[in-house]
């Protein structure tokens, strides 16, 4: 965790935005599925469970974008 904390913060730095990808369409994709996600979560029998297993699918979700057949609503 600390190593990504001091990669973003050279990022942030860098561009000079505390948000840099806030622009990106992948980031808006995903914040349109954000009501669905927490429906989700509430609906889930383990909430923290279901928000663990959509965290680490949000984490993994780099290693998807390049593969065109993946969508992230699949």
């Amino acid at each position: 965790m600390e190593v990504i904390e001091d990669i973003w913060g050279k990022i942030v730095k860098t561009v000079n935005t505390p948000d840099p990808f806030s622009k990106e369409k992948a980031n808006q994709k995903i914040m349109d599925l954000y009501p669905y996600l927490e429906g989700m979560v509430n609906a889930a029998a383990d909430p923290l469970l279901m928000a663990v297993k959509l965290s680490i699918l949000g984490n993994s979700m780099d290693l998807m974008v390049a593969d065109n057949s993946v969508t992230f609503e699949n």
